[in-house]
C-alpha cells in the first residue's frame, strides 16, 4: 500500500507539499496537479493521522500562556480547548510564568515538529523576536497583543475598553482622576490609555503624569501604584486600573488608610474576572470575551491549515463591555 512519501518520490517533491496537498494548503496549481494524479495513480488513501505525520507533527495546536492562575488566561484557553474538542486536533499547552527567555520555549516545540501551528497568549516578553522563529509552513496567531509581521492577532477592544471607563467616570462627575496601568513595554495597556485619555479631552479634563502609575499587572503592583496616587497633594477621586488584580491591589492600600470605596474612591478595573463579583464592594470593570478570543483564534489557526484562508498579520478585534457594580459612584 502506498504511503505519502511514496506519493512524494513520484511527484518529486516533499512529503511536506504532498500533505499541504492534502489538507488545501498553499501549493501552485501545476504543482498540486501533479500530486494529485500521482495520488490517483498509486490509489494512495490518506487517512487523519497520515495528513500530520506528512509533515512529521501528530495532529497538535501548540498554546502558549504566560499563566494559568489568573482567570483572564484560564478563560482564554478553556474557549481554546472548547473548540479544539470539536476538531481533529488536540491542544499541546506551555506555560511560560512571564519569565524572559520564553521563546525558547516555542523553538523546542517546533524542533521538535509537535505543532501544525500555535496561538500565543500576551506575547508580550518576546514579540520582537518572534520573527525569525516561526517556519513559513506553521500558522501563528497572538491573543491578547497586536499582530506582528506576518502573525495575526485576535484581541478585545482595548482603546474602547479604556474610553468606556473614561466616559463613566466623567458621568459620574469626577475631574481629578488617575490611572493605574502594566508595563511601559505592554501596547494592549497603552491602547488603554489612549481610549481612556481621549474621553478625558473631550470633557476638558487633562491627565497629568503624576497621575499615571506603571505597575506589573499584579495585586502587589497596583498595592505599590495606589500609594504613589494616594500620596500626591491633591489624590484623585477616581481611578483606572488596567486590570482587575491591580484594582485589588488599590482596593487594599484605600482600606489601609481608611478611605471608603466609592464614597471617596471609584475605582473601574478591567478584564472583569470572576472575582470582581465577589470583592467588596463589587468591582466595576470592562469585560473582555476571553472564551471568544480562544475560539476565534482557533477559527483563524483552522481555516489557515485547511487553506480556507492565506490571510496574515490581520488583527481582529472584539468588541469589550463595561459592567458597572458598586465599586464607583457620583461625586457628592
Amino acid at each position: 500500500m502506498a504511503n505519502i512519501r511514496d506519493v512524494a518520490v513520484a511527484a518529486d517533491v516533499s512529503p511536506a507539499t504532498v500533505s499541504r496537498v492534502l489538507n488545501g494548503g498553499p501549493v501552485n496549481a501545476a504543482t498540486r496537479e501533479r500530486v494529485q494524479q500521482i495520488i490517483q495513480k498509486l490509489d494512495f488513501k490518506p487517512n487523519a493521522s497520515a495528513r500530520s505525520l506528512g509533515l512529521g507533527r501528530a495532529g497538535m495546536i501548540g498554546v502558549i500562556v504566560p499563566s494559568m492562575v489568573y482567570a483572564f488566561y484560564s478563560q482564554i484557553v478553556e474557549g481554546i480547548a472548547r473548540s479544539l474538542a470539536e476538531s481533529r486536533y488536540e491542544m499541546a499547552l506551555r506555560i511560560s510564568y512571564h519569565k524572559s527567555g520564553a521563546e525558547e520555549v516555542i523553538i523546542r516545540l517546533l524542533g521538535e515538529k509537535r505543532a501544525d501551528a500555535l496561538i500565543i497568549v500576551t506575547p508580550r516578553d518576546f514579540r520582537n523576536q518572534l520573527g525569525g522563529v516561526f517556519p513559513k509552513d506553521i500558522p501563528a496567531v497572538f491573543i491578547d497583543g497586536p499582530p506582528h509581521g506576518r502573525i495575526s492577532a485576535v484581541s478585545g477592544d482595548n482603546y474602547d475598553g479604556g474610553y468606556q471607563a473614561g466616559r463613566h467616570l466623567i458621568e459620574l462627575g469626577h475631574k481629578v482622576i488617575g490611572a493605574i496601568l502594566g508595563p511601559k513595554s505592554s501596547q494592549e495597556s497603552q491602547r488603554r490609555l489612549d481610549g481612556f485619555r481621549f474621553a478625558l479631552n473631550q470633557a476638558n479634563i487633562d491627565l497629568e503624569e503624576a497621575y499615571i502609575q506603571y505597575a506589573d499587572y499584579m495585586t502587589e503592583g497596583g498595592q505599590k501604584a495606589a500609594q504613589d496616587l494616594l500620596d500626591l497633594p491633591k489624590p484623585p477621586s477616581a481611578v483606572f486600573c488596567a486590570n482587575d488584580l491591580m484594582a485589588y491591589g488599590l482596593y487594599l492600600t484605600a482600606e489601609s488608610r481608611n478611605i471608603t470605596i466609592p464614597a471617596r474612591l471609584s475605582i473601574v478595573g478591567y478584564d472583569d474576572s470572576p472575582m470582581s463579583q465577589w470583592v467588596r464592594p463589587t468591582l466595576t470593570s470592562v469585560r473582555q470575551p476571553t472564551y471568544t478570543m480562544g475560539e476565534k483564534a482557533v477559527s483563524y489557526i483552522l481555516d489557515r491549515i485547511q487553506g480556507r484562508t492565506n490571510k496574515e498579520g490581520n488583527e481582529y478585534l472584539l468588541p469589550v463591555e463595561l459592567i458597572k457594580r458598586a465599586s464607583t459612584s457620583a461625586m457628592v
